[in-house]
């Protein structure tokens, strides 16, 4: 029945007409074009003024700019003018004037109208009012948003009339909904069921025509919707060969037989391979008629190809275990062997893996000897695992053979322990090799300890060769102390090493500064400076020019090292200082250029060859080569440094190169100190940059600086 107090149908259909023609009137006002009309703002305004509509606009910050005398009405004034310049923040709860800010800002920001939403709006005394709002950007010429206007339709009266009529419709239909209301719902939740279970389900008449396809379905069929696939058959869906396989199927299932869970496969449309496992059941009538069949196809893909992926995977698993030298079984709970590869059952001294399947290491071993393994495998039992540990038996030709055991608890898929899996490797081999090792291990300590005796006397020897007075030389007669001060740095990487020094007087006022860096760190490369040496010291005293010395010294390491049949080398770097001529001549078999310190010009270089001049090779490769001497001029303090590549091929721990230009850089941050302290803190930079407390190469550092100079004549 309709509420006590509503309007009539006929009520509100002749309120609607009376809104029509009133509206009618006002747009052909606003429409007409004669002289003496009303403007277009007074239209406007009795337009609002008498319009029931709930009309307004603001501006682009939602304050209201016009809006009709029905929404001032509604908030509360008595005159629309009381609304202009203000907000809905200055009528309505924070909350709703929130919302329709929010709600309006979005329209401005983005041109979007929001068009016939219907709201519903609970007043202050109770009373529930519904409303159709229209909101839209008020634009200028320039097409700019200037701001909104918005119309509030009141629909209560029309919404009332809706629920009375539906109330009335209700009630005049009640026992026809009642019969048929559960029917409805079942039927609802059924095809609910179908639309979404990820199974395809269909329904097919006697002539094989599609009278249902769910989702599901429809992806396997290829068809957008349900419609395009309502009355077709298989034969327009699927290539012959396939429409003719369900074809077949189909027609055994419409003479009464069901198929249940069978596997059978299709094409999609990208070429793909996809598996359904199909269960096809009889349609039958009220009067058990078969009048179609219903189908229900699970997409299995996923599961098939699992399924193969277990397969291979399984049988790779068993191929390697199988094939590996490692004895692998497993067991119950009981102790009772469930597999066994190859390995084991050579243990187990069996042929074939079902005379091990079902027995326990008491059918296999003593009793002694399986009861300890009994003892072991209730430890693994209880979920402690053995690795790794050292056991043996005896095999059947009384021989003691070791086995390297492990043994892990065997879980369930709910962490439950169903026995254990061991791992057993052979060492008995490796055991006796240990023993021979042992023996032989003995025998390498007591050469070692030899060897490192003779190491470490060959050491002492190459560190006494090494200069450890230095000759005093001066161009002045009466000088009491040496115009030149000498300074070196020697760091073998090993026990002995590959890099040497020497300072060789040659006359009152002259002095050879001798540098080498032999190949490798070993005996070898010691045994070479020891050889570099002694040419040094003989040739010395016989040769004048260090290209000279260079060249002689090559020719003999050329041939020594041709006889030895091994391939050798050194480079090398001779220095004359020459006070008298107050010059140093050089000569470089591809050694690394010494720095020269200016301590006049407050400048740090390299001593390079001449222009056009190259370095001569490395020692000992070539026979007849030539080894350029050059000349630079002395100045007192002038400092040289000759060093071999330990200085410069040191890394960081970032990989980082402890470069020449690095080098020189360091230098000059020095270059006021003395040589020797100089130098000491140099070395200390680069083992702060490589992070390590010793060179990782040998390092030899020879140096000599001018101290004074006899006035030139």
């Amino acid at each position: 029945m309709p509420n006590a107090g509503a309007p009539s149908r006929q009520e509100l259909e002749q309120r609607i007409a009376d809104l029509k023609q009133q509206n009618a009137v006002l747009k052909a006002q606003l429409t007409g074009t004669r002289p003496g009309d009303p403007s277009a703002d007074d239209l406007l305004q009795a337009l609002l003024d008498h319009i029931p509509d709930r009309i307004y606009f603001k501006d682009v910050h939602s304050r209201f700019i016009k809006c009709s005398q029905a929404v001032a009405h509604r908030l509360g004034v008595a005159d629309a003018s009381q609304v202009v310049g203000k907000s809905d923040f200055d009528f309505l709860p924070p909350e709703r004037a929130r919302e329709f800010f929010h709600n309006e800002q979005v329209i401005l920001q983005t041109g979007e109208p929001l068009i016939n939403k219907t709201q519903k709006q609970t007043q202050k005394d109770g009373e529930v009012v519904w409303s159709s709002v229209t909101k839209v950007a008020l634009r200028g010429k320039d097409g700019k948003i200037l701001g909104l206007v918005g119309i509030n339709r009141d629909i209560t009266e029309h919404k009332r009339a809706e629920e009375a009529l539906r109330q009335s419709h209700d009630a005049l239909e009640q026992n026809v909904a009642e019969r048929t209301a559960e029917l409805s719902h079942e039927r609802l939740v059924l095809r609910t069921l179908i639309d979404n279970l990820p199974d395809a389900i269909y329904a097919k008449d006697l002539a094989g025509r599609k009278t249902l396809a769910n989702p599901a379905d429809l992806i396997n069929l290829r068809c957008p919707t349900e419609a395009e696939a309502i009355g077709k058959t298989d034969f327009d869906l699927f290539p012959p060969p396939q429409a003719e396989k369900f074809w077949a199927d189909d027609q055994t299932v419409l003479l009464g037989q069901p198929v249940i869970n069978r596997e059978e496969f299709f094409f999609n449309e990208a070429g793909e391979k996809r598996w359904l496992l199909t269960s096809k059941l009889p349609l039958r009538d009220a009067g058990e008629n078969i009048v179609g069949l219903i189908g229900i196809g699970r997409d299995i893909t996923s599961r098939k190809i699992a399924e193969e992926a277990l397969a291979r995977e399984r049988l790779l698993l068993r191929t390697l275990v199988d094939n590996l030298p490692d004895a692998i079984y497993a067991k119950d709970t009981e102790g009772r062997k469930t597999l066994a590869n190859h390995a084991d059952l050579k243990n187990l001294r069996r042929q074939s893996e079902a005379e091990a399947i079902g027995k326990t290491d008491f059918d296999f071993f003593p009793q002694p000897q399986a009861e300890k393994f009994w003892a072991d495998d209730q430890t693994v039992l209880q979920g402690q695992p053995i690795i790794n540990r050292e056991e043996f038996f005896f095999d059947e030709y009384g021989v003691k053979r070791w086995l390297l055991t492990s043994k892990l608890p065997l879980r369930d898929a709910t962490g439950n322990i169903t026995g254990l899996i061991g791992v057993a490797r052979d060492i008995t081999v490796i055991k006796q090799a240990e023993e021979k090792l042992a023996a032989h291990m003995l025998e390498l300590e007591q050469r070692n300890h030899q060897t490192m005796e003779e190491l470490n006397m060959a050491r002492e020897l190459q560190m006494a060769m090494l200069p450890h007075e230095f000759p005093s030389v001066s161009s002045h007669a009466s000088a009491a102390e040496s115009d030149l001060e000498f300074f070196s740095f020697f760091s073998p990487a090993g026990a002995v090493s590959g890099d040497f020094f020497d300072v060789v007087p040659l006359s009152e006022t002259a002095v050879g500064l001798f540098i080498c860096d032999a190949m490798g760190h070993d005996v070898r490369a010691a045994l070479v400076t020891a050889m570099m040496r002694a040419l040094v010291a003989d040739l010395s005293r016989t040769v004048d020019e260090p290209g000279e010395l260079l060249l002689q010294m090559n020719r003999e390491l050329t041939g020594i090292f041709k006889q030895s049949g091994s391939v050798m080398y050194a480079t090398a770097f001779y220095l004359i200082v020459d006070l008298e001529r107050r010059e140093f001549r050089y000569s470089s078999a591809a050694h690394p250029d010494p720095i020269l310190v200016r301590r006049n010009s407050q400048t740090v270089e390299w001593l390079k060859p001449e222009p056009g001049v190259r370095k001569g090779p490395a020692l000992g490769l070539f026979q007849d080569r030539e080894f350029p001497t050059c000349r630079q001029a002395m100045e007192s303090g002038d400092l040289i440094a000759l060093f071999t590549d330990g200085l410069v091929e040191v890394e960081s721990p970032g990989n980082e190169i402890y470069s020449a230009d690095r080098l020189l850089a360091a230098i000059q941050r020095r270059i006021q100190q003395p040589a020797g302290e100089l130098f000491a803190e140099l070395i200390e930079e680069v083992k702060a940059f490589s992070g390590r407390a010793k060179f990782d190469d040998d390092l030899c550092i020879a140096g000599v600086e001018v101290k004074r100079l006899k006035p030139a004549r």
